[in-house]
């Protein structure tokens, strides 16, 4: 087992288009040394990008210690490109300022991109865990 804490995360959004409709789900999970730890929520009229930041917030919340080596996973390219190539924050300002707040507690914290609705095994355990979060009640 490597020194390094792996995150997985993703969001949700059922009638995205329509937010005054829409119910999202957020997920992450979380492991350490052979640790799991697994989250998931739902929020009404919001979108899938959203869903996407809240979903690595509420990762990184969970977190006791911020000098162990940090991997974020995520297949939002709109996380990966606001994050770590300085895309311009149009929308969700609130989210953004909320994520980087918890980024800057970190000593070494990297974000990888991953194929959404791939083979990636922990990918698709936060997209059911979200998408389950977006069903009615």
């Amino acid at each position: 087992m490597t020194n390094k804490i792996e995150i997985y995360t993703d969001g949700a959004c059922s009638n995205n288009q329509e937010v005054e409709k829409s119910i999202g789900g957020w997920a992450y999970y979380l492991s350490y040394k052979g640790h799991v730890k697994k989250g998931s929520g739902r929020v009404v009229k919001t979108t899938n990008n959203r869903m996407e930041i809240l979903a690595i917030i509420n990762a990184l919340k969970q977190m006791k210690r911020y000098d162990i080596k940090t991997l974020v996973y995520t297949d939002s390219q709109y996380v990966i490109g606001t994050v770590t190539l300085g895309w311009k924050k149009n929308k969700n300002e609130d989210l953004w300022e909320e994520l980087f707040n918890e980024i800057s507690k970190f000593k070494d914290i990297e974000f990888m991109k991953v194929k959404g609705h791939a083979n990636d095994k922990l990918n698709n355990l936060v997209d059911e865990m979200a998408v389950k979060e977006t069903k009615e009640v």
